[in-house]
């Protein structure tokens, strides 16, 4: 905060929405020794007045003062404008009191002010009731959470159930568990429950995997792996309660109006990214065949087929007057299939839906994070933020300053403008990092994020050389360094959708493998060589044909272990699957060195030797 002691932070609004008490999350650093009691930060808006402040501690200096806080507030910005909000040390503070949390007999009661949110303990629903302005929206007793496995409809187990975070502004709910029928039939879910104060949103984090290990014979990492979950659809379900006359409405894509559905049955399913590459052999399932059928996304109204499209993010309301529910996703056509549906009162959110004309495949260890946004309001416009969230900008020089980021010096970076224009070719251009994921058609739920290794295609003569970046060098921290010295939103959102693809499709998600595998990280696909069905694990059946076998053998490998960004990440957005991927991450490659510093040790000093 330097001599000032204050913080400006620039809220930039570029989708052309008003955006009203929108929630936001962001982390900022402060230099050691300044910052010791977190609750002595305030917040004031252009016209200085003072605004709800949520602080937490993130990272701490050796001193024991702050070096990293999250705060949380809500920020009001009109449509294609900016806002400037400063944060500043004061002997008094501006705190409310707005979320109450308390328990009933099997549930947990959320209480924001504008709506209560019965949470049931037992199986995840995960709403027993929900009201919003005195009235009951959803009848729990008939919303569920819904795995089908060969024809079966199983329920999730809650294992566990805690308050993880608990603040006068965001309130968050952890609850592990899983899906079970059987020995071999076994699916870990986790999610986070995101409560805002004086709002009835709840931001949802689900997180579907497989903690089975892969078998992998003979180092290949192939999709059909005995090690697989196979399974038909995953789905949430949400009853509306009462018996008014409900209205149906939907807006496909941001600056379209909503319309309203003649009917009481509504399908909006997205099979394909929809770009000119979209059946691209990237999408090959475990029998190497491209099991798509439909460009883009198909709206159904009833039994008629209303309109075809090639990218949807759809925001879908159901409701009266009084009470209502609409859902939304930020990547909905980008993390295909997806679909959602109404048929009658019911709301359905198909996160791997059964329209889609295959079977859906989750490898040994691994997993699938989805996020979508339900707001229980009987306006349907209310979460048309959420198809592009408000993103806060520090200067760069308070990075500079706070020193909490080794070796960030703005005043060396003396590069000429040839340096900046090669750095810039990433995200300017028609070879920009976004532009080549439609070479591959880089899209689809475990594919999203990724980056196209177009560098080891250059000698390749087919028209699809399928290979993937995954993790040849830390992207993450790069983006991460480049967004806060530049403040563009291109390297944000790039590192963003990285971080989500690593952390999700990646990581080795499992205990049940070898040691020296065991949560560690997949690396990049093999030099020169198509990924063909194994995906982003490096190598496959396929290369049985073009390699000598003494050269074979993937999985997790420390030598391109990289958690640097991944832990700025968590620094910067407080996201706590990050800063579980950097601790698990550490813990595997220690494991791995102890292994092999013993393994050293054993043969020099064996008898043998």
């Amino acid at each position: 905060m330097g001599k000032t002691r204050s913080i400006n932070i620039l809220i930039k609004e570029l989708m052309g929405v008003n955006r009203l008490n929108e929630p936001v999350s962001f982390g900022i650093p402060f230099e050691k020794g300044l910052l010791h009691n977190p609750n002595v930060l305030c917040l004031h808006d252009e016209n200085d007045n003072l605004v709800h402040l949520q602080v937490s501690a993130l990272n701490k200096w050796i001193d024991g003062s702050m070096k990293w806080v999250l705060i949380d507030f809500q920020a009001n910005v009109d449509a294609n404008s900016e806002t400037l909000y400063k944060l500043t040390l004061e002997k008094a503070s501006n705190r409310k009191e707005g979320i109450f949390i308390s328990r009933e007999q099997n549930s947990l009661v959320v209480n924001t002010g504008k709506a209560q949110f019965h949470i049931d303990t037992t199986k995840f629903a995960p709403f027993t009731k929900v009201t919003a302005n005195g009235k009951e929206v959803i009848d729990g007793r008939s919303s569920r959470c819904i795995l089908s496995i060969d024809g079966k409809e199983i329920v999730p187990e809650i294992k566990e159930l805690i308050l993880e975070h608990e603040g006068p502004l965001r309130t968050t709910v952890l609850i592990r568990g899983e899906f079970r029928t059987g020995r071999k039939t076994r699916m870990d879910y986790i999610s986070r429950l995101n409560f805002f104060a004086d709002k009835g949103l709840v931001k949802i984090d689900f997180t579907l995997r497989n903690p089975m290990a892969a078998h992998h014979p003979g180092g290949l990492w192939d999709l059909g792996d005995k090690g697989s979950q196979i399974f038909e659809e995953l789905c949430l379900e949400f009853l509306l309660s009462s018996d008014q006359k409900r209205s149906i409405m939907y807006s496909l894509q941001k600056n379209e109006p909503f319309k309203v559905v003649s009917g009481q049955d509504l399908l909006i399913y997205q099979e394909s990214s929809g770009g000119k590459n979209w059946n691209s052999p990237n999408h090959k399932n475990r029998f190497g065949k491209v099991p798509l059928s439909i460009k883009g996304f198909q709206v159904h109204e009833g039994e008629e087929l209303i309109k075809q499209g090639e990218r949807a993010t759809p925001v879908v309301w159901i409701g009266s007057s009084e009470t209502g529910l609409s859902t939304a996703s930020t990547y909905f056509w980008e993390n295909f299939p997806k679909a959602i549906t109404i048929k009658e009162d019911s709301l359905q959110i198909r996160l791997f839906p059964k329209q889609y004309e295959d079977k859906h495949e989750l490898q040994g260890g691994e997993q699938k994070t989805e996020t979508l946004y339900l707001d229980f309001s009987s306006l349907p416009s209310e979460l048309m933020w959420v198809r592009e969230p408000l993103v806060p900008l520090i200067e760069p020089e308070e990075y500079e300053r706070s020193g909490a980021i080794p070796g960030l010096r703005l005043g060396e970076c003396k590069f000429d403008n040839e340096y900046y224009a090669l750095i810039n070719t990433a995200i300017i251009g028609d070879h920009n990092i976004i532009s080549k994921r439609e070479i591959i058609d880089e899209y689809g739920w475990r594919n999203f994020g990724e980056v196209y290794a177009d560098h080891e295609a250059v000698c390749s003569t087919e028209k699809y050389f399928i290979s993937h970046y995954n993790n040849q060098y830390d992207l993450i921290y790069g983006l991460f360094r480049q967004f806060i010295t530049t403040g563009n939103f291109s390297w944000h959102r790039i590192m963003t959708e990285l971080v989500a693809h690593i952390q999700d499709i990646d990581i080795y998600h499992t205990d049940e493998d070898r040691d020296e595998y065991n949560h560690g990280l997949f690396w990049h696909t093999d030099h020169y060589i198509d990924a063909a069905t194994s995906t982003h694990r490096s190598y496959s059946q396929k290369y049985l044909k073009e390699k000598n076998l003494l050269h074979y053998g993937g999985g997790p490998n420390e030598e391109h272990c990289y958690t640097t960004g991944l832990m700025y990440n968590y620094f910067m957005t407080g996201d706590r699957l990050s800063r579980d991927a950097v601790i698990k991450l550490a813990d595997w490659c220690g494991r791995s060195e102890e292994r092999r510093v013993g393994k050293e040790c054993r043969s020099r000093w064996s008898p043998y030797h």
